[in-house]
């Protein structure tokens, strides 16, 4: 099933490639079912639609901070953003 939709979703993406609250539901969406990557890329085709906005931002950056936080405490390695407290 989720291959399904996961297909879906990249149709989607495609076929209204040039508007941002479909890539924007598409980012919310996918990182609901906890498909970080792929909503990181949405989020990010976004931000390209529309550079800067708040919610837009937002979204990206806890979808990676939380990509990277589940990858570390699974113990694999890293990529993308290094937090320092």
């Amino acid at each position: 099933m989720l291959a399904t939709g996961m297909a879906a979703a990249a149709k989607l993406s495609k076929d209204f490639g040039k508007d941002t609250r479909v890539h924007f539901t598409l980012g919310v969406l996918l990182a609901s079912h906890r498909q970080y990557q792929e909503s990181a890329y949405e989020f990010e085709k976004a931000d390209a639609l529309q550079p800067g906005d708040f919610d837009i931002l937002h979204d990206l950056g806890e979808g990676l901070f939380i990509k990277r936080t589940t990858a570390e405490s699974a113990g694999k390695p890293q990529s993308g953003f290094a937090f320092e407290a």
